[in-house]
């Protein structure tokens, strides 16, 4: 294909590249830093291709179908966060651990929640990532503006509020703008070393609720008024269900595990059979954190 862009590639397995390892392929995927996508965007809209956006792959489950179009999956180095005195630019390709840990060395503290979480920073700005319980902290309590552009790669700077952030959902849900680079707020500062033992503990913390299997996806359903969905799914009996190679976990109900060669039908089974067994027995109907795609 001869135009000046990154190498596009065609038929490309996406399974590499999620976190539940499964899913499809591709007809079209590119690798891109997050400034190339508007040029990307341009060329896919005149074309009529259409563009999917693929971060970390920590929140998505892609169909065994594939997706009939172009996958940009953005790569961001860290080297590319830029930090002022009261605010730090980060591009959507930056995967999270790298900059907290980054904020950490540079002395920068309250981004402490975000250790453990396998996304990246257009990921975490999409589904407003972060704790809930007694510390919550979501993204949207340091989010101050981002650059985002359109399907036609046109740019254009936001505001906070322009995003609409509630509990895991960001305008990005049911627009077609895509994020290049957000802007946070920087307001507590202490020594790297006390910064990176909050960052350790935060993270172990995580990881001692979490199943041990990484073939997941993270948390499956969004809370429901403030109940975790995972509680619900435990006491409707369903912790160890399977269907096919697809099964819900034994240490956190909240959470689907790939047993090896689960396919997207397997996890759609197994959520559609959470959903109607939490209703039955609760009449509250649990609504997807995860993205479907294809």
């Amino acid at each position: 294909m001869d135009f000046d862009l990154p190498d596009i590639r065609e038929n490309v397995p996406l399974k590499n590249f999620t976190t539940w390892k499964i899913g499809g392929n591709a007809r079209l995927f590119i690798e891109a830093k997050s400034a190339e996508v508007p040029k990307i965007l341009s060329w896919a809209n005149s074309n009529g291709i259409k563009a999917h956006i693929l971060g970390a792959g920590s929140n998505v489950l892609i169909k065994d179908s594939g997706i009939d179009g172009l996958v940009v999956r953005l790569k961001d180095g860290v080297s590319s966060v830029k930090i002022s005195e009261k605010t730090a630019f980060a591009p959507a390709g930056v995967r999270l651990a790298q900059f907290v840990n980054f904020l950490a060395k540079n002395g920068i503290s309250g981004f402490e929640f975000l250790a453990g979480i396998p996304g990246t920073i257009g990921g975490a700005a999409f589904m407003n990532a972060g704790i809930g319980g007694e510390n919550k902290r979501e993204i949207s309590d340091v989010f101050d503006g981002g650059i985002l552009c359109n399907l036609k790669g046109e740019v254009f700077e936001v505001g906070a509020d322009f995003m609409e952030f509630s509990h895991r959902h960001s305008v990005l849900h049911h627009s077609s703008h895509v994020l290049l680079s957000a802007k946070f707020r920087l307001e507590e500062k202490s020594s790297p070393e006390e910064i990176l033992k909050k960052i350790r503990k935060t993270a172990k913390e995580r990881a001692a609720r979490e199943p041990k299997n990484r073939k997941n996806a993270g948390s499956v359903f969004k809370a429901c008024g403030g109940v975790p969905a995972g509680l619900l799914i435990d006491r409707a009996g369903l912790k160890g269900c399977k269907i096919g190679a697809a099964q819900i976990s034994r240490v956190h109900a909240n959470w689907i595990e790939n047993l090896g060669g689960a396919t997207s039908s397997d996890v759609e089974a197994l959520i559609k059979f959470a959903k109607e067994k939490v209703f039955e027995k609760f009449g509250v109907l649990l609504e997807e954190e995860v993205r479907i795609l294809g």
